[in-house]
């Protein structure tokens, strides 16, 4: 039959309405009926049966006689199950062996598109007799990727809730992925991060391996287990493993992330999937197992979902999505990241560390998001590789005595007070704790924090002045930004100088002060009695 006939007798198959999934009939139907000489089945040719099902058959011990008696005759048997509502051991009774090239699992009907590719080169391999198998013939173990250059950083679930022998699979797919790449300095480059409770970069994408090293050092990474922290995987894959001295120009940087379970801090993990993909940075989502959140699962993908989010239903699954997870992961093109703002870069020449300092629940979410995107762009003109500076930001603080765990003894005077804390009292925690080593502060480093004041925010008063004093009494440097106009802005007008205050009218007018911001707050990184180089640089 010509392939155009038989896609006209396919579209032509009527949906039948029945009541039974009776899939040993079927297979029976198929080796009666179907593959006999009568029917046109050739001798000396492979043959091929590909059963498609949504459900568990009501007649499981007729589906496994059926099976066998094909798999007696040296029939090949593919078995794609559908959905969640599946028998797996009945599908792998059904499928010839190995179960990792004859069983596919999908989420759903519309999934089976990305089946396609590796069901068609896997019944290309079983129907192709082997005495004509040429090395031109023969399938590609190589995804076609046509020699584009790529960075691929694999982040690896290695937590409590996966065993031992699940973990190995996970390693044994990393690996059959990474087989199907080009891997080499100059082609596709491969990172990898074990994550648990913590996160490690095993191999940093510039480590000059091998496609065969990569793979042996991929079999000697230990199961940690302990705790699922996705959010700190994400970081230090967009932190240090794509960081500005590894990555290369006009080359796709991928994330391909693997977990089985509910991440430690849902809203971070969120955020830092959204803070990789401001740095230009695709992400590949894979949801192993029912116990993933697919919600989470979409959120650490980029779009569309259809494109990087991938679930099966578990480890030995996996196996089922490496040749599409490959040919979409060559299809990424270079996305550019966030661009930095052109006008000004401030080099550091010694150590200081930084704190921004806005009251989010005072100034409200449309306020506090100008600010947020105000100081994204001052970081990027900010010299963060010579790991000189370290920066921080302080936006809320936890309502004082707002949480209540449960409890039978309580009364109704627990609940009779809730006070949120003040601006001040951000400034008070931040003097007594903010720079400590605890929080990531350095003796000896210079201390700068900038407060971002609203003329219109609540709770504005003079004790914020007070605490901003005392703040920087304690051997630290306070620079204030103030927005709108009032008696309590002019007072911090006077009270911090020149060199330690900036003032605009508006939010439209901050975003428009990124460099004279940049110009005064350079002058905590560079100056001190022996240096008076000029570090505030304008590109030519």
């Amino acid at each position: 039959m010509e392939t155009t006939a038989l896609q006209e007798a396919v579209e032509g198959i009527q949906h039948g309405h029945g009541k039974w999934t009776n899939t040993g009939a079927a297979i029976n139907y198929a080796l009666d009926s179907m593959i006999t000489p009568a029917a046109g089945s050739r001798p000396g040719v492979s043959k091929v049966i590909i059963v498609i099902t949504d459900g568990r058959s009501q007649k499981w011990q007729k589906t496994q006689a059926a099976a066998k008696r094909g798999h007696d005759q040296n029939m090949t048997i593919f078995a794609i199950g559908v959905g969640r509502n599946l028998d797996l051991n009945e599908l792998s009774n059904i499928a010839s062996n190995p179960d990792d090239e004859f069983l596919f699992m999908v989420d759903d009907f519309s999934a089976l598109q990305t089946i396609t590719n590796r069901l068609a080169r896997t019944a290309c391999k079983i129907s192709t007799p082997a005495p004509f198998i040429t090395t031109t013939n023969a399938p590609s173990d190589q995804s076609d990727c046509g020699g584009k250059p790529a960075d691929v950083f694999f982040l690896i679930d290695s937590s409590g809730s996966i065993t031992r022998k699940d973990f190995n699979k996970e390693i044994s797919f990393v690996q059959s992925v990474v087989k199907l790449f080009d891997v080499a300095m100059d082609k596709t480059r491969i990172g990898l991060i074990s994550f648990s409770h913590d996160a490690n970069i095993v191999l940093p994408l510039d480590s000059l391996m091998s496609k065969e090293e990569v793979l042996n050092k991929l079999s000697n990474i230990p199961h940690v287990g302990g705790g699922t922290n996705t959010a700190e995987a994400l970081k230090l894959a967009r932190q240090q493993g794509f960081s500005a001295d590894v990555v290369r120009p006009n080359v796709p940087k991928l994330i391909i992330v693997l977990t089985d379970g509910l991440s430690r801090d849902e809203i971070q993990t969120a955020r830092e999937a959204r803070l990789a993909q401001a740095m230009g940075i695709k992400a590949f989502a894979i949801g192993i197992g029912r116990a993933v959140d697919m919600v989470e699962i979409r959120n650490i993908a980029s779009n569309p979902d259809q494109q990087y989010v991938f679930q099966v239903e578990d480890f030995s699954s996996l196996e089922t999505i490496k040749d599409v997870l490959a040919d979409k992961a060559c299809g990424v093109k270079p996305d550019e990241a966030r661009k930095p703002d052109p006008r000004a870069v401030c080099l550091v020449k010694k150590n200081t560390d930084m704190m921004f300092i806005y009251d989010s629940t005072s100034m409200g979410v449309r306020t506090s998001n100008a600010i947020s995107q105000f100081l994204s762009k001052v970081v990027s003109g900010l010299d963060l590789r010579s790991g000189n500076l370290r920066i921080g930001r302080v936006t809320d603080d936890c309502p004082t005595a707002g949480n209540i765990p449960l409890s039978s003894k309580l009364t109704p005077v627990d609940f009779s007070e809730f006070q949120l804390s003040s601006y001040s009292h951000m400034l008070q925690k931040l003097r007594r704790s903010g720079f400590t080593i605890e929080y990531g502060g350095r003796q000896g480093a210079t201390k700068l924090a900038v407060l971002f004041i609203d003329g219109n925010m609540n709770g504005l008063d003079y004790n914020i002045i007070n605490e901003a004093k005392l703040l920087k009494a304690k051997n630290n440097n306070v620079f204030v930004v103030t927005i709108g106009n009032g008696d309590i802005i002019s007072k911090i007008g006077s009270e911090f100088g020149q060199g330690y205050h900036m003032h605009v009218n508006d939010y439209r007018s901050l975003e428009n002060a990124g460099s004279e911001f940049l110009s005064q707050i350079c002058d905590f990184f560079t100056f001190d009695s022996l240096d008076y180089n000029i570090d505030y640089v304008i590109p030519v």
